[in-house]
């Protein structure tokens, strides 16, 4: 049910979906340019880089692969340095292109450059080309219980400019207030494409979820600049989410839930699940508008 909760509210609504273009693993949607297909993923509440830290600490694991066609192929991504304090943390993480070192390393050797003679020059020459590289810095801080600034920045040689992020979150009693900043935003379309955003601002104000099902959101964004498409297509159309301007938006949405079937079985386990939702078998219908 998340999953189709999640597709429903990135057709009508700003989300954040799972993605391995960003350093941070994170990229807005483009509402209201058709259903989002299921098999793009929300994101986590643990974000890419601390993700990369916490395997790095715990698992021993030094190097974190990822993958992403348009920039590169194979990554490896590793934390570089990390501080943290009572209410706040900050991580430097970096990423090395190995796909796009033996793709460059390939064509070196196809045009008989000091192969023969000088291969290790030849290769350490590959590794000083700044495209095998990216690094991304974030941060978070906590201003009490209810209030939380994330911030993050990301350097790339395959974009021109530096992309910056930052959110404001604040808490109410029952609805959750947003404030989002970012610089040269990356939003991707259903279709696949994605969009450059130079410089947006939004508001948002939603409630949460409740017993009656009923939910609402309301928000305000900005655009400044000409957004660029990401892939280079000619004569591709800009969606109005990213077109400069101001537009407001606003939705609401019942969820309700019947459960058909439930195993009652009172056969006692001898060990624990790891999920006890999936440990009860069960049928369940459920519906959103």
């Amino acid at each position: 049910m998340g999953t189709t909760r999640g597709a429903m509210g990135a057709h009508f609504w700003d989300m954040e979906l799972a993605s391995p273009t960003t350093m941070d693993g994170l990229v807005g949607t483009l509402p209201g340019e058709g259903a989002v297909p299921l098999t793009l993923t929300q994101s986590s509440k643990l974000s890419r880089p601390r993700q990369v830290m916490f395997m790095h600490r715990f698992l021993n694991l030094p190097l974190l692969p990822s993958y992403s066609p348009g920039q590169g192929g194979l990554a490896l991504d590793r934390t570089l340095a990390s501080l943290q304090g009572l209410n706040w943390w900050a991580t430097l993480t970096g990423q090395f292109r190995i796909q796009k070192l033996l793709s460059v390393r390939k064509e070196k050797i196809s045009e008989n450059i000091q192969h023969s003679a000088g291969s290790k020059r030849s290769l350490f020459r590959c590794l000083l080309d700044q495209s095998l590289y990216a690094y991304g810095l974030s941060s978070r801080i906590l201003f009490g219980e209810r209030t939380s600034l994330i911030a993050c920045s990301e350097l790339s040689s395959n974009d021109k400019d530096c992309r910056a992020r930052a959110v404001l979150h604040h808490k109410l009693q029952q609805h959750d207030v947003s404030i989002e900043t970012s610089w040269h935003g990356r939003f991707v379309q259903t279709q696949g494409s994605s969009w450059n955003a130079p410089l947006s601002t939004s508001i948002n104000f939603e409630s949460r979820e409740s017993d009656s099902g009923l939910r609402y959101r309301l928000g305000i964004r900005h655009n400044s600049g000409l957004p660029q498409e990401c892939d280079n297509k000619d004569g591709a159309e800009i969606p109005w989410v990213v077109s400069p301007g101001l537009c407001a938006k606003a939705a609401v949405s019942i969820e309700k839930h019947a459960r058909i079937w439930k195993d009652q079985s009172s056969l006692k386990k001898r060990r624990k699940p790891y999920n006890l939702f999936l440990s009860q078998p069960h049928v369940t219908v459920s519906a959103i508008i």
